[in-house]
């Protein structure tokens, strides 16, 4: 029996495994959005830096915390790298409990949009007062944001290095 069943299926094997390959393309989703799709997304993700700023400027842990996804991973220069949603809430609540953020400029120089995956990097320029004295902080980030089951962005992944400081 075994030596009439191992012919059949190794027959059929190559003929299913070229019916999967052929149906895979059709389930997945288009990687290469439309201009407005792409300018859908950039807007969004632009939109998680409005929220980082609002979130900042309000010391606000749950709004930091509504930002990431579950398992998003922060680094910051001179930090530990954080993970988890909550770890991160923690950590910027604390970053900016002794801080009083009054600007905060990104300039990306790059969105790429894969799926439900959106990749942005450029510069930042945060001002802010810490203990009266005013400061501005400059660097460079790399930003993973990833779409949710709701269609809603959040991040992933950021990385921002600070490179000087006035």
């Amino acid at each position: 029996m075994s030596r009439i069943a191992l012919p059949l299926l190794t027959l059929r094997a190559p003929a299913l495994l070229l019916a999967i390959v052929a149906l895979v393309p059709a389930c997945t989703r288009e990687t290469t959005p439309s201009a407005v799709e792409a300018r859908e997304v950039k807007a969004a993700v632009d939109s998680l830096w409005a929220g980082y700023a609002h979130a900042s400027d309000r010391r606000d842990a749950a709004a930091f915390g509504a930002l990431f996804t579950e398992d998003a991973t922060l680094v910051f220069s001179g930090a530990p790298t954080v993970r988890g949603q909550d770890a991160i809430q923690r950590f910027l609540a604390s970053l900016y409990a002794d801080v009083d953020p009054t600007g905060l400029r990104i300039e990306s120089d790059e969105t790429k949009v894969s799926g439900t995956i959106a990749v942005q990097s450029g510069t930042f320029e945060e001002s802010f007062l810490e203990k009266g004295t005013p400061k501005t902080e400059y660097g460079r980030f790399v930003l993973v944001a990833e779409q949710g089951r709701d269609r809603g962005w959040r991040i992933r992944r950021l990385a921002a290095i600070a490179d000087s400081m006035k």
